[in-house]
């Protein structure tokens, strides 16, 4: 399992998951038709792969255009993982980029890092 990725579709996100040199990337629309069908093995593959405890600096970054509510749940369960990993040292960036004329998603950003205590997620406009 070095790499994972998913192209974009009408309505999925392009996924990219890189385990060896810890790279991710959430990029794109995410209304997926069946959310669980979609979502839950990149969520498991995630998971299992947080247990066996990186060792290396990890780089997640989330560009999406859109998410629907089962999306947004998906980054949120995510992102929550990604802080649980920062209480055993691990280098973490997380980056969130909204479309500049997207409050929404700038807002959803803000508040995403706002509940977070362990690691700083940095909100970024994309053009």
């Amino acid at each position: 399992m070095n790499k994972v990725h998913l192209p974009p579709s009408a309505s999925t996100p392009e996924i990219f998951l890189d385990f060896e040199s810890g790279k991710f990337l959430f990029s794109g629309e995410s209304f997926p038709q069946n959310p669980e069908v979609f979502l839950d093995p990149i969520r498991i593959q995630l998971l299992d792969w947080f247990q066996q405890g990186p060792t290396h600096t990890l780089d997640f970054q989330f560009k999406f255009d859109y998410l629907d509510s089962p999306s947004i749940k998906f980054v949120m369960d995510i992102i929550e993982e990604i802080e649980e990993l920062n209480h055993h040292n691990k280098s973490i960036t997380v980056s969130w980029y909204y479309p500049r004329n997207n409050k929404t998603l700038k807002e959803l950003g803000q508040e995403i890092a706002s509940e977070l205590s362990q690691i700083r997620m940095a909100i970024i406009p994309k053009n």
